[in-house]
């Protein structure tokens, strides 16, 4: 059986690689506005809008997450 991640995961999923919402989802294609829904429980996203948030944030793994403001000075 195939587990989902809740918006609560993606959130944070997306805030370890250094992604606001609004940027996972420019990067998704899919409005932020539709993610704010599904997190507050207004919305359930399409298999098709939950596999290009999740795809989204597989390509930022791949490429690794950019340093995050107030760590350059201590790399």
């Amino acid at each position: 059986m195939t587990k989902f991640l809740s918006a609560d995961d993606v959130e944070a999923a997306a805030k370890r690689r250094g992604l606001t919402i609004p940027m996972l989802c420019s990067e998704a294609g899919v409005s932020h506005p539709t993610f704010y829904r599904w997190k507050a429980g207004a919305h359930t996203p399409t298999l098709k809008t939950y596999q290009k948030i999740i795809a989204a944030l597989r390509a930022r793994r791949r490429r690794g997450a950019p340093i995050v403001r107030g760590q350059e000075a201590s790399q």
